[in-house]
């Protein structure tokens, strides 16, 4: 069933309580820093804390990764900032992928479910059992005795005719007494058998040359059978039940792609249990990026070969998963091709200053708006560990495997899996005794799992245990590392030039992307794919060419403009901050000049990235509430929700990114009319404000790294800066959201 919360932050002692006595569960509180332009570096737990979990003993904060320890230390608005409670629901936070020609991703159209099928009864079964043997029986009577005594004559066996017949009522095999070497002689005899027998007997013929009769049965078809039936259906496609679905697919072909909508679930879980049911492989399916887990998203998948007859029915399986809006391509979707996406975020019980001043709010929005953010890679960039990703990557990168191998199966204070403790302290007291550790290492750690394997098998090979862990995994803890970098090196710039352009600065001059904004667009997806990462990673670095801007160009660029590189030895390096990366790598023994390696997955080619980001059709709502529950945003299946008795199908939105229609500013253009934003006179008016933030951004930009810098928050998911109240509402916030769609005539399966 549903697991618990991950607590986020401190880990405090709460003394046990009956469930009547729990207190009011809260999501994390994203508080303001006290200085300006710098992020908050310290902080205690706050009294409020106290009257929240109702602490009796001490307080025990846990440190994870913080932002400074990953260089993300400036801001770039001078606005005031608020704090707010993010993500207390999961349709606080919403994702709708945004494809390459710009079309916002939505739910159209769920498809309507076959009507079940009456099941058989047992006396059922066994009545058509009975009547297909009399069929079969019909038939076999009606074979002429002179075509029997042909069988006897041609395989020179008197009888044998009388046995073949009776193999057709049994599951008995048989076998020819003689051998027949003439090939010619063969095939006579098996043309006669299939033509005599009414093709219900098979013969295959073995080494010596004799024959084998069995009954001929029709058993499930090869994955490679299956493969050409998705084209040469012998009765034509089965017939879709739901006809906007039939009249909008398209002509059957090679890729089916389609949209997922999901909500508080991992994608590559998605992928796992998709490729479950369909009985293929998960390579077959694809998609264009990952999207965050607690949240509702949605997105476009593709499929190789599987029918839209077999997807539909998935609805009825998948948990907490909507497949939606089919369609028949030639090619697949690949990873990275997408524009960006599009969020809708809700920060609930928003504290502006003493006073409460909407003024406040509004400015600081308005500076995000207007000034756009510092395009860092963000915190989930580096892990939930007290390991950051960027230090297990600096092992990597300098050759020492067995550090980082000790690094990634040590005890750590904080841990993603906490039932993984016992199996690290075995590790650590007995590093020379891996089969141990693994065999208390829980199986959901297969990162861990995959090294103390190799271990166990090369106790000394350190690389190849390396090797063991998904390409991908490899490939995100070096480039973690480089991430780490780029974020330093663009504080130092902005500490020393400020949001100026400076000489020397790089600026993109051409691509062979679409949009040049979004540098190398695949390689920051925060994904687990395979080989395709790195893959995508290699393609987009060829497609960037930079140059450095010179004196008497400074005033025709502006800060949006300037790209900085992540470390690599294909890079230019932009001559006034080549100091910075090599004082930065120089104590963890690295030099930026030098990124080739022996091992080619972890020889970094580089890459380039803005500075500056900008998110675009940003708008926000503020709304009073008095039920901290209170839903605000309606996600898709609740806009395609029936508005009425008399309307029982859902109806099909229109995409809601034409800025254009006046019904843009509350969006209210769904099938059903209502609002994606609730209007303040559908929410019951109380003391609590929250606001509602919708924009849009690119690939490899990060919405939290926007909403830091308008609310001028620490963003560090463990960690005392950011003021944080404790307490589970993961099991709440499940049971609410299903109640709405219960009441809405959804259900998700379990």
């Amino acid at each position: 069933m549903l697991r618990r919360a991950r607590l986020i932050g401190a880990k405090i002692n709460i003394p046990k309580m009956s469930s009547l006595e729990l207190p009011i569960a809260k999501r994390p509180r994203l508080d303001s820093p006290t200085t300006e332009n710098e992020a908050p570096t310290t902080a205690t737990a706050t009294a409020t804390d106290a009257a929240v979990t109702d602490v009796s003993k001490p307080v025990k904060l846990v440190i994870g990764v913080q932002e400074k320890d990953v260089g993300i230390k400036k801001f770039c608005g001078s606005h005031d900032g608020f704090s707010g409670l993010l993500k207390q629901r999961f349709s606080d936070f919403m994702v709708h992928e945004i494809t390459p020609a710009g079309k916002v991703v939505q739910v159209e159209h769920v498809p309507v479910q076959a009507p079940e099928k009456k099941r058989e009864t047992l006396e059922e079964r066994k009545a058509k059992q009975q009547k297909k043997l009399e069929e079969i029986n019909a038939v076999l009577a009606e074979i002429p005795d002179t075509d029997l005594a042909t069988v006897d004559e041609l395989l020179k066996e008197a009888g044998i005719a009388e046995k073949i017949l009776n193999v057709t009522r049994s599951d008995d095999t048989i076998e020819s007494a003689l051998a027949f070497e003439d090939k010619e002689a063969r095939a006579e005899v098996h043309g006669l058998v299939r033509r005599v027998f009414k093709e219900m007997v098979e013969s295959q013929t073995t080494a010596e040359y004799k024959f084998v009769f069995r009954k001929s049965i029709k058993t499930t078809a090869s994955a490679r059978s299956n493969t050409n039936r998705f084209f040469k259906l012998k009765h034509g496609a089965p017939e879709l039940h739901d006809k906007v679905v039939a009249n909008r697919v398209g002509t059957r072909d090679n890729w089916t792609h389609f949209t997922l909508y999901k909500e508080n679930k991992d994608s590559f879980d998605c992928h796992w249990w998709m490729s479950k049911f369909l009985h293929i492989s998960t390579k077959s399916l694809t998609m264009s990026g990952t999207k965050d887990k607690r949240a509702v998203t949605v997105q476009r998948m593709s499929v190789y070969r599987v029918p839209v007859e077999r997807l539909v029915p998935l609805n009825k399986v998948l948990r907490k998963m909507v497949l939606a809006d089919f369609k028949y391509e030639p090619d697949r979707l690949w990873f990275g091709t997408l524009s960006g996406n599009q969020f809708h975020i809700v920060l609930r019980d928003v504290q502006a200053g003493q006073t409460q001043d909407e003024s406040v709010i509004q400015k600081s929005l308005e500076s995000l708006r207007d000034n756009g953010f510092i395009n860092y890679y963000g915190m989930q960039r580096f892990g939930t560990q007290s390991m950051s990703t960027h230090m297990i990557g600096k092992l990597i990168l300098k050759g020492d495997y067995a550090a980082a191998i000790k690094s990634i199966l040590g005890p750590q204070e904080v841990l993603a899996s906490e039932n993984s403790r016992p199996a690290r302290e075995l590790f650590a007291s007995q590093p020379l005794d891996p089969a141990a550790a693994l065999e208390v290492m829980p199986n959901n750690c297969a990162t861990e799992r995959a090294l103390l394997t190799s271990l166990v098998a090369n106790p000394f090979d350190h690389l190849g245990a390396i090797s063991k862990i998904p390409r991908a995994l490899r490939l995100m803890y070096v480039h973690a590392y480089q991430s780490f970098i780029w974020n330093s090196v663009v504080t130092e710039r902005l500490d020393k030039y400020g949001m100026s352009v400076f000489p020397g600065d790089l600026v993109i001059v051409n691509t062979d992307s679409k949009d040049s904004n979004n540098e190398t667009k695949r390689e920051n997806e925060e994904e687990d794919q395979d080989s395709e990462f790195e893959e995508d990673v290699a393609e987009s670095e060829k497609k960037v060419r930079v140059r450095p801007i010179s004196e008497s160009e400074v005033d025709q660029f502006s800060i949006y403009d300037v790209v900085v590189p992540t470390p690599g030895h294909r890079v230019r390096y932009p001559s006034h901050m080549v100091e910075s990366y090599e004082r930065l790598m120089a104590p963890d023994g690295l030099d930026p000049h030098n990124m080739m390696r022996n091992v080619t997955v972890f020889s970094l080619a580089g890459s380039y990235r803005k500075i500056m980001a900008k998110p675009a059709d940003m708008q926000w709502w503020v709304r009073k509430y008095d039920n901290p529950w209170q839903p605000i945003l309606r996600t898709d299946l609740e806009l395609l929700a029936p508005a009425s008795a008399e309307n029982p199908q859902p109806g099909s939105p229109n995409n809601d990114d034409d800025d254009d229609k006046a019904a843009h500013a509350n969006e209210s253009n769904a099938g059903n009319g209502l609002p994606r934003v609730y209007d303040q006179d559908e929410i019951k008016p109380g003391d609590r404000t929250a606001v509602v933030i919708k924009f849009k951004l690119g690939t490899s930009q990060y919405a939290t790294m926007a909403l830091r810098e308008g609310l001028k928050i620490e963003t560090s998911r463990r960690g005392p800066a950011q003021s944080i109240k404790f307490a589970d509402n993961y099991d709440e916030a499940v049971a609410k959201d299903e109640k709405r769609y219960e009441e809405l005539g959804y259900s998700f399966a379990e």
